[in-house]
């Protein structure tokens, strides 16, 4: 499940009109992502930060 403030952010986007968000997240997360009707595109292979494996990612609705 995606975070409140990933959630607020989707929803501000939705609402200006926008219609693709650049996402850094982990790859478990990318099911979450698609079930919110993102077309979800990575930007490379992930990397490690902190401790948790990292991805960007292209959100387009």
């Amino acid at each position: 499940m995606l975070s409140a403030v990933a959630n607020a952010v989707l929803c501000v986007i939705v609402r200006k009109g926008g219609d693709t968000i650049a996402i850094g997240t982990n790859q478990h997360r990318l099911t979450s992502l698609t079930q919110l009707h993102l077309k979800v595109t990575p930007l490379g292979l992930p990397r490690t930060i902190g401790n948790e494996e990292t991805m960007a990612v292209i959100g387009e609705l």
